[in-house]
């Protein structure tokens, strides 16, 4: 792990005392911290953790995949028709 990068696990935190938060750059596939992350849309975050950044798009596929889940299984009550 980088030197500069410090873990919120480990009790590190930034100037001001709070904890430090984690961001996935969706574009460079890269964990970024809120000492170096981009200001751009291409950041998913905060996380609590480098681990809980670097599984962001696993994190953000289960959760679309439940939500497409949850709205078939609610199309499929209000229609009665399992494949709506």
């Amino acid at each position: 792990m980088n030197r500069s990068l410090r873990s919120a696990e480990d009790g590190s935190a930034r100037k001001d005392g709070t904890t430090m938060a984690y961001w996935f750059n969706i574009e460079t596939n890269q964990v970024e911290t809120d000492e170096n992350r981009s200001q751009n849309a291409d950041v998913m975050g905060p996380y609590d953790t480098e681990a809980e950044a670097a599984a962001a798009l696993a994190t953000a596929r289960a959760k679309t995949e439940a939500w497409d889940e949850q709205e078939r299984r609610e199309r499929e009550w209000e229609t009665g028709d399992a494949d709506a």
